[in-house]
């Protein structure tokens, strides 16, 4: 059909009006259209969870399936072009500190919450460890590869102790303002530690 999804693009005017509510120039949007496209490559108008592990920042990246199932909107990890914008926009470097945080906070809430406490963060770093660096180009995570044998429970146990204590003194689990407060202080954590860079 002559829908948006025909393959040829976003019309300047499309492309503009993202650029409005994003830290992208319509430019950079009209990429990333071609990239979302090129992966939508039946024209569904959104990517299934496999076909937004193509995209250039989820590849190879620890929390993929996490950051998919945040930013679709019925948690099923399908993403339309608006949710990739969005997962792009909330960790720009060109977004405020805030904006970042408060998704980095929401990737590490698995339970939803609004505190990370142990097990969260033992599934957290669960998905570290057993997303051995891939290859492969679609980059699915790879489960019991070399790192995942570096890290046993036990050695997990150790370092969620490890990271809890350094944030989460009286163990009650980090609120959001904790996290805000070790952002401050640890300001690479945000973007490394929730992206895996």
């Amino acid at each position: 059909g002559a829908g948006p999804y025909t393959g040829y693009g976003l019309s300047e005017a499309e492309a503009r009006e993202y650029a409005e509510t994003t830290p992208f120039t319509p430019r950079e949007v009209q990429e990333m259209h071609q990239r979302f496209s090129a992966l939508d490559y039946t024209g569904k108008g959104y990517l299934e969870y496999e076909e937004c592990l193509g995209l250039d920042d989820l590849r190879a990246n620890p929390f993929a399936p996490r950051i998919c199932e945040i930013f679709s909107e019925d948690g099923s990890g399908n993403m339309t072009f608006q949710n990739v914008l969005l997962m792009r926009s909330a960790f720009s470097g060109r977004t405020s500190v805030e904006i970042r945080s408060t998704w980095a906070f929401a990737l590490w809430d698995f339970d939803g919450d609004d505190i990370i406490g142990p097990r969260d963060i033992r599934i957290a770093l669960d998905l570290v460890t057993n997303s051995a660096p891939n290859i492969n180009e679609m980059a699915l995570p790879v489960k019991g590869g070399d790192l995942s044998e570096m890290f046993s429970p036990f050695v997990l146990d150790e370092i969620v102790s490890q990271v809890l204590q350094e944030m989460d003194p009286d163990a009650v689990g980090i609120s959001f303002a904790d996290f805000m407060d070790a952002t401050c202080r640890w300001p690479d954590f945000a973007a490394n530690i929730c992206l895996g860079k």
